[in-house]
């Protein structure tokens, strides 16, 4: 009798032992996944931060290779500017002394030199004009939408050349010849 009373105790003992191990180890499996769950978020978070940080350098680059095309376009386009600005400042002062010479008394070599001189202002006005033109024509082919998804026929000669064009102060600056 003693030893099935013996035997009962230490049943009784070891049901609750194991039951007090379990629950130990219920409790530590639930503060194990707490904090597997504090991890999970803490990592989302990053992950998110991190995507935003992302997206951030990505719009960054793109402004910065913005700014730098419309440096080179404005580089590029200052230069027949410039010259059609002094061209045509000259040819200002040429009419204000032609006027002072027709008050004066007008020879007709003053006058002959008078043409020749506006004729070579005007083509050179017009040759940076012009050039001008095929500095904003080539930019507008190389700024095509890109987001459409439509086959574009486009002649790879004029692409390579605007191409060209537009990294030629970069080579320039570099010391290389430009052909």
């Amino acid at each position: 009798m003693l030893l099935l009373i013996s035997y009962i105790v230490w049943a009784k003992y070891r049901i609750v032992t194991d039951q007090l191990i379990a629950h130990k180890l219920y409790v530590d499996l639930q503060k194990q996944r707490q904090q597997l769950q504090h991890s999970n978020q803490e990592l989302a978070t990053n992950l998110e931060t991190q995507r935003l940080m992302q997206d951030e350098l990505v719009e960054t680059r793109k402004l910065s290779s913005l700014g730098m095309m419309v440096a080179g376009v404005a580089h590029e386009l200052n230069t027949p500017i410039g010259a059609t600005l002094i061209t045509i400042t000259t040819l200002e002062q040429r009419l204000s002394a032609m006027d002072e010479l027709v008050r004066t008394g007008l020879t007709k070599s003053a006058l002959e030199e008078y043409l020749q001189g506006n004729r070579q202002g005007f083509e050179l006005t017009l040759r940076n004009l012009q050039r001008c033109a095929e500095i904003l024509q080539s930019f507008k082919r190389l700024a095509i939408d890109r987001a459409t998804l439509t086959l574009e026929t486009f002649a790879l000669a004029d692409n390579l050349r605007d191409l060209l064009l537009s990294i030629t102060p970069k080579i320039k600056r570099r010391g290389l010849a430009c052909r």
